[in-house]
């Protein structure tokens, strides 16, 4: 049953992204959570070759989120299943980054393409010790050439003082809230009428 919600899954994105309008069908990209059960069903991940071959789409539109702890749960089993998302082309980020211990060992092995800042951290950030590990994160990341979502962004100055810290990319409740896909396109549109005419004036 796990497989067929998940592959359901994959096929309701594959779908979305089929349907969003050219004006700005190549700036989406779909971040999808891998369970802990998916993540060690390798048959799972050669239906998602399947899917991707059938769409037609370019395979960077997919971006496979597993938390820092299952990666380091079972390291041999990350490195065959980030394997094969490499092969198809599909990136992989590290959620939850922050609360698992990863070694930097594994970050150097593994194609990580991006580090998502976990929520306890960015709740935290007016403390010292939250201020800390999110600088820590983004140095890190930095020095990897890596991008960084922080994830669970509520109020405009915790937004404010990870922009500060050089984090360039944020998720949460400030922003938006979940929403059909129909629905986010409109959000999506509107964002970007409206971000062109801001540039339009500033320029």
């Amino acid at each position: 049953m796990t497989r067929a919600i998940s592959r359901a899954v994959l096929s309701q994105v594959t779908r979305d992204l089929a349907s969003a309008p050219t004006a700005f069908a190549a700036d989406f990209r779909v971040n999808i959570n891998l369970s802990a059960l998916d993540f060690r069903d390798l048959k799972l991940f050669s239906e998602l070759g399947a899917l991707l071959r059938e769409a037609g789409m370019s395979p960077q539109r997919y971006r496979f989120e597993v938390t820092e702890g299952m990666l380091m749960e079972d390291v041999g089993t990350a490195e065959r299943v980030v394997g094969i998302l490499a092969d198809y082309g599909v990136e992989f980020a590290i959620d939850d980054f922050g609360t698992g211990y990863s070694s930097l060992a594994q970050l150097a092995r593994l194609p990580v393409h991006e580090l998502k800042i976990d929520h306890t951290f960015t709740r935290s950030i007016d403390t010292k010790r939250g201020k800390t590990v999110v600088r820590a994160v983004l140095d890190l990341a930095a020095r990897l050439e890596m991008p960084v979502t922080a994830e669970g962004i509520e109020t405009r100055t915790q937004a404010l003082a990870l922009a500060a810290y050089g984090c360039e990319k944020g998720q949460g409740y400030l922003y938006g809230r979940a929403m059909p896909f129909a629905t986010l396109l409109d959000f999506a549109a509107n964002y970007q009428a409206n971000h062109g005419a801001a540039q339009k004036a500033a320029g």
